[in-house]
């Protein structure tokens, strides 16, 4: 989604002036600008040009200038140096319509940036400032931002409702296709449709929309992906992979090369798999969101165990644990932005609703006061509704914070401690039965080929398995023990006051019930299977990092060995035992 982000900054434009007010430097300007979408080679070349006379320019084709320098520096991939400049141009510009678009370009860039604070508070100057927009392109585009912000932060009922906003404003070829391209994606996440989806491929086409064409095209491909038609999405891609390399959006280009991995890496042919993953790990991660780089080397990690090359094979699994844990604190981030802003709007709801109350009490006691004495009571009455309110909002705030912390500590799937939480609780209980000389003891487990059951029975089946491990895991744990959600389809156990012998019998009930779980597709049984590591605090010691590096490298050996089974760390001879 995020090369969306770049090319609507393409769209960006600036008609500040009648045609009478437009000296030739203007026109020189606005020549230059529009060829940031057909040869942005010769845009910073002609840039450079126009700066050399940068002297004899007025103060309103001098911030015009700061304002395409500032697209220069997003285009070339110096957010920062963007940032400074087009804030500037936003604090000076004299039009609300230059203000509006310097907006839009800033939010553009928080959301490449990552700074998902920053870009929700640009939408809301945004959707003040629309309202006073002269031109119905500037409005269109600036929804059109909104919608494909939106739809980076996963809020697609928000997306769709901007991206038909924009349709209200203008509704040429390229806008009708940025607009129903957003309108697909949004749904395709929601519901799983790509109704109308070949029909808008075709209006992007026809308005020579490359770069839409081609987001277009990952959808259809991976919907051939999910219904098992693999040759349908390699041809597919491979046909539209050279245009797709020519639109030089990063993210777009390895959405195409992710896929093909995938398809190449199902398909057995180990080559052709490697090649694609290659392709995005030697990409700056720095325009691109986490998830390709976490796909691309979970792939280079399984062509290299189906290889026997085990060295290459640990390398890659420890940098797809990276960039799967910065993946997961991208995603929390983003939901921590969206319930920030929607509790700072209750919160301003709110005190707007308590400033009219206390209006309407102040009104009513000057009115009383007119009144003598015998209205004392009902002065008295309002007093205590007010105060009421008061306390029925403050109430609402705890509420709200309360959920805050319930977002920020727990697995919004599974219902457990995140790894953030988890990782906390651990250490402090690592602190005290290290204090009191306690033994504790940690279980480390992952689910067996859990991406081909997400890939042949679909992600809302993988969410049923993920939920249903809590029940085994608490069955067979005490209260004090502590159980999270390490990432993906990986979970820990730190059990205080247990002996290795007892945490791997426990370890052994866990797995046999999960084998046993009763999850059913089409009325048939999937498999289920799940390998564990486990190690305790008289080998491991008490930090939490070596308890969770030994108890992997046991889990591990547990896969090599098999999997559907226990491993013990040993730290003798370095090699663990099977429970």
């Amino acid at each position: 989604m995020k090369f969306l982000l770049c090319f609507s900054i393409l769209l960006t434009s600036l008609y500040v002036f009648s045609e009478t007010e437009k000296s030739s430097f203007w026109k020189q300007l606005e020549k230059t600008e529009k060829l940031r979408t057909s040869d942005l080679k010769k845009f910073s070349h002609d840039l450079k040009q126009i700066e050399r006379m940068s002297e004899k320019l007025s103060k309103e084709e001098q911030i015009y200038l700061s304002f395409l320098r500032g697209m220069e520096d997003l285009l070339l991939g110096n957010s920062k140096a963007s940032i400074q400049k087009v804030k500037l141009v936003k604090q000076s510009a004299s039009t609300s319509d230059l203000k509006t678009k310097s907006s839009i370009l800033l939010l553009n860039t928080y959301a490449i940036t990552r700074d998902w604070t920053e870009g929700l508070s640009e939408i809301e100057f945004l959707n003040k400032h629309l309202e006073t927009s002269s031109q119905s392109n500037v409005s269109s585009r600036a929804y059109l931002a909104i919608a494909i912000f939106y739809n980076q932060l996963g809020e697609y009922d928000l997306g769709q409702i901007n991206a038909k906003k924009a349709l209200l404003f203008n509704a040429n070829e390229r806008t009708i296709c940025a607009a129903n391209s957003i309108i697909i994606e949004s749904r395709f996440n929601l519901t799983g449709s790509l109704k109308r989806a070949e029909n808008v491929l075709q209006n992007c086409s026809k308005a020579n929309e490359p770069v839409y064409s081609s987001f277009l095209i990952t959808f259809v491909a991976r919907n051939n992906i999910n219904k098992g038609n693999l040759d349908g999405a390699e041809k597919l891609l491979k046909k539209h992979l050279a245009s797709t390399e020519n639109t030089q959006y990063n993210y777009l280009i390895s959405e195409h090369y992710q896929l093909l991995a995938q398809i190449y890496l199902q398909k057995n042919d180990l080559v052709s798999a490697k090649s694609f993953a290659e392709k995005i790990i030697s990409m700056s991660e720095d325009n691109i969101p986490y998830k390709p780089f976490v796909a691309a080397y979970k792939t280079l990690y399984e062509v290299s165990i189906i290889n026997n090359n085990y060295k290459k094979a640990i390398q890659y699994f420890e940098k797809y644990h990276s960039y799967d844990k910065k993946n997961l604190n991208q995603a929390k981030l983003k939901s921590m932005a969206v319930q920030t802003i929607k509790h700072k709007v209750n919160e301003k709801n709110n005190e707007i609703e308590i400033l009219n109350k206390e209006n309407e009490s102040l009104t009513l006691q000057r009115s009383l006061s007119k009144k003598e004495a015998t209205n004392k009571s009902l002065v008295i009455l309002l007093l205590t509704l007010v105060i009421s309110f008061i306390f029925i909002w403050l109430y609402r705030t705890k509420q709200t914070h309360i959920k805050l912390k319930q977002l920020a500590e727990f697995d919004s799937l599974t219902g457990i401690s995140n790894r953030r939480h988890f990782t906390k609780e651990s250490e402090s209980a690592l602190l005290h039965n290290q204090s009191t000389g306690q033994v504790v003891s940690f279980i480390l487990f992952d689910l067996d080929k859990f991406k081909f059951i997400n890939d042949t029975h679909g992600h809302p089946i993988g969410d049923q398995v993920l939920q249903s491990l809590k029940t085994p895991v608490l069955k067979h744990t005490r209260k004090v023990d502590l159980f999270g959600r390490i990432g993906g389809e990986e979970f820990a156990i730190l059990l205080p006051g247990c002996e290795l012998e007892k945490a791997s019998e426990i370890a052994d009930k866990i797995r046999t019930e999960i084998s046993e779980l009763d999850i059913k597709v089409n009325d048939k049984a999937i498999t289920i299977t799940a390998s564990f590591g486990i190690t305790v605090s008289r080998i491991s010691g008490y930090n939490f990092d070596t308890l969770m590096k030994h108890s992997d490298e046991a889990l591990y050996d547990a896969k090599h060995a098999g999997r559907n089974r226990c491993m013990i760390y040993s730290s003798s001879n370095d090699e663990h035992q099977t429970s």
